[in-house]
């Protein structure tokens, strides 16, 4: 069944690229940006409608299962198409993100509840700190995939290696839910890298960047059931990792965290 999607995705993705202007959906290119003319975005759209329709039509109890799993992610995918049309201040992604978690958190056993294990001691966090853990976490990873978007097919590439990571753990431990994630969005984002891939005809845009990044970490934390927070973050940490080191590359040059500029990793290897 995956095939049929996977076509409907190209179909969608093909239509996009034909009718961005009509839909607002074009990347004008600025100081940040590494591309010089106009360019369609907003892929993200065929993404999520095909992931979504899947689980829908073939995937129904899984559906039903985890419904407010697949609504929250609703809430982060329209937040960031909202942003690829009017370019919405950054406050309102993450109110918008932080909804989304706090729905997660109270209707689902998709959550951190604790830290781990370190020295023998399971540290199982008070429910405040938990929630605030979540809100940390989930909305800090979704904004970090979505910086990393920088250059033709880098995103989609980081997150597809990572998808496809998590998808042999969810072989490994029988995880259904990890397991259907996963594969869906692996085969999604291939059909989406056809068209994103140097040199690009189209964008995933805050559509589907925040959608995926929100994605991953939820699967992430699904996955600390079976193996430890620590090798989570080895294995999804890459993202962090850049936001990090420019948030305090940006921070030493007496700048705002959260101002714009050309410092992130794939910038400074592609100079």
């Amino acid at each position: 069944m995956y095939i049929i999607f996977f076509v409907l995705e190209l179909v969608l993705i093909h239509y996009l690229i034909l009718n961005a202007s009509k839909y607002l959906l074009v990347d004008i290119p600025n100081k940040r940006s590494s591309h010089s003319t106009p360019k369609p975005k907003g892929a993200g759209i065929a993404i999520f409608l095909t992931s979504y329709l899947y689980f829908l039509i073939v995937k129904n109890d899984f559906f039903m299962e985890y419904f407010f799993f697949f609504v929250s992610s609703a809430i982060v995918f329209a937040i960031g198409l909202y942003d690829d049309i009017k370019n919405i201040a950054p406050k309102f992604k993450f109110l918008a993100i932080w909804i989304a978690v706090i729905l997660l958190f109270f209707t689902t056993d998709l959550k951190l509840l604790s830290l781990g294990i370190w020295f023998n001691h399971n540290l199982t966090l008070p429910t405040i700190l938990a929630l605030m853990l979540n809100l940390f976490v989930i909305s800090g990873y979704t904004n970090a995939l979505n910086l990393v978007d920088g250059l033709d097919g880098l995103a989609g590439s980081i997150s597809l290696i990572i998808f496809a990571t998590f998808l042999y753990l969810g072989i490994r431990f029988e995880d259904i839910f990890v397991i259907n994630i996963s594969l869906s969005f692996v085969v999604f984002i291939v059909a989406f890298l056809l068209f994103n891939w140097y040199p690009s005809k189209i964008f995933m845009g805050d559509s589907g960047s925040l959608l995926l990044g929100f994605v991953i970490s939820i699967v992430a934390i699904k996955l600390t059931k079976h193996i430890s927070i620590t090798t989570v973050l080895f294995l999804a940490g890459l993202p962090v990792i850049d936001t990090m080191i420019v948030m305090i590359r940006r921070i030493k040059n007496g700048l705002s965290p959260f101002s714009a500029d050309k410092s992130h990793s794939h910038h400074i290897l592609q100079k």
